[in-house]
C-alpha cells in the first residue's frame, strides 16, 4: 500500500537518508497508510454521520497524509489542499 504514496511523493535532490522531511522517507509512507486506516474505520464505525455528507479533509501535497484536522508539521513544505 506503501507503495501507492511514494509513487505520489516528489523527489528532491536530497536522497532520502539526508533529507528527514522527504515524503518518500518508508515512515512517512507508513504514518500516511496508518492514518487512512484511522479515517476509513472511524467512518465505517459512524456510518450514520457519514450519510449526512462529506467531510473536510486535509490531504498533504507531498505524501498524500490525510487528516480531519490540520497539523501542517506532518505536512513536508506544509503544503496541502482541503477536499471533500
Amino acid at each position: 500500500m506503501a507503495c501507492a504514496l511514494l509513487a505520489k511523493c516528489r523527489h528532491n535532490e536530497r536522497s532520502i537518508e539526508q533529507d528527514p522531511t522527504n515524503c518518500c522517507r518508508p515512515e512517512r509512507a507508513r504514518a500516511a497508510q496508518a492514518e487512512h486506516f484511522n479515517l476509513v474505520k472511524a467512518a465505517a464505525n459512524d456510518l450514520e454521520r457519514m450519510k449526512s455528507g462529506p467531510g473536510i479533509y486535509c490531504v498533504c501535497n507531498e505524501g498524500g497524509y490525510t487528516m480531519v484536522k490540520l497539523d501542517a508539521a506532518k505536512c513536508p513544505g506544509g503544503e496541502y489542499e482541503e477536499v471533500k
